[in-house]
């Protein structure tokens, strides 16, 4: 069994390696032509800063490419990506990442952080009955009744543990949206799961971004924000619908509704997961 030996380090921090030190193929040039690692490898203080620079500014450089794109021509977004236009974008998962974890460091600074200890005053919805005595509404769905307790018992620890499993789990938006997409598009030879994917992910993307700015801005007291809330994302899912996919007003606009409803079946979905976990 062969080792790969370490190549041995000059005083200036270079090393003067014949062999790639990530899979020890014998090297020829300046990359390998296995695995793609850099032939020459600095080993100093300086080149660590120098690549954490630049992985910061080679993200920050694609982003100011991929933001003004996403929020106005999200069909020729997709569309591009899906091409093959990598290199100049911020790949959907990336940005997926991005936005959840943007949403929700914005969410726990302007809500405040819930911690299992939060004390909350109000019990949610509740009724009276005939000896004032107070229960909990409950609902025919066994999970939701299960929450419901849940959340009468212990308030902090639930709406912590929605929080937590809410952003655990965010990514499970995407594979429960794209089958409702790829409907839209039956048995298509054009387009393919792949195709709906990139498109599911940039849209839900804008979505959470258009989401943390409205409670950014609900925070400066601006004006207009329903308005923002309820007219911009149908406009931008139709945008991206017929750009992405290339189909006429009408195709897009009905597609668009659609999409109004799949969205509210994936966020009940997604919900119902949470609140499943919640009470476990």
């Amino acid at each position: 069994m062969n080792e790969k030996v370490p190549a041995s380090a000059a005083d200036d921090g270079h090393t003067h390696e014949a062999a790639c030190l990530n899979c020890g193929t014998t090297l020829v040039g300046s990359h390998c032509h296995a695995c793609g690692q850099a032939a020459h490898v600095h080993r100093t203080l300086g080149a660590f800063f120098h690549d954490l620079l630049h992985g910061v500014f080679h993200f920050e450089g694609r982003i100011w490419r991929t933001l003004p794109m996403l929020a106005w021509r999200p069909g020729d977004l997709t569309r591009r990506y899906v091409a093959g236009e990598r290199a100049r974008f911020v790949s959907p998962l990336a940005l997926f990442l991005f936005a959840v974890f943007l949403m929700f460091a914005v969410m726990k600074q302007t809500a405040g952080e819930i911690t299992p200890q939060t004390k909350i005053d109000a019990d949610g919805k509740a009724q009276v009955v005939g000896n004032g005595e107070i229960n909990a509404v409950s609902s025919d769905v066994p999970v939701i009744d299960h929450a419901l307790q849940k959340f009468k018992a212990n308030p902090g620890l639930a709406l912590y543990k929605v929080q937590t499993y809410a952003y655990k789990y965010s990514w499970l938006l995407i594979p429960i949206s794209v089958p409702f997409v790829w409907l839209l598009f039956p048995f298509s030879r054009r387009f393919h799961l792949y195709d709906h994917t990139v498109f599911v992910t940039y849209s839900i993307s804008f979505m959470t971004i258009l989401a943390t700015v409205l409670m950014l801005a609900s925070l400066a007291h601006l004006p207009g924000l329903a308005i923002v809330a309820l007219l911009v994302p149908p406009l931008h899912l139709y945008r991206q619908v017929r750009g992405a996919y290339g189909v006429s007003r009408f195709g897009a606009l009905w597609r668009t509704l659609a999409l109004g409803i799949v969205a509210f079946a994936a966020l009940a979905l997604f919900a119902l997961f949470v609140l499943a976990e919640t009470g476990a």
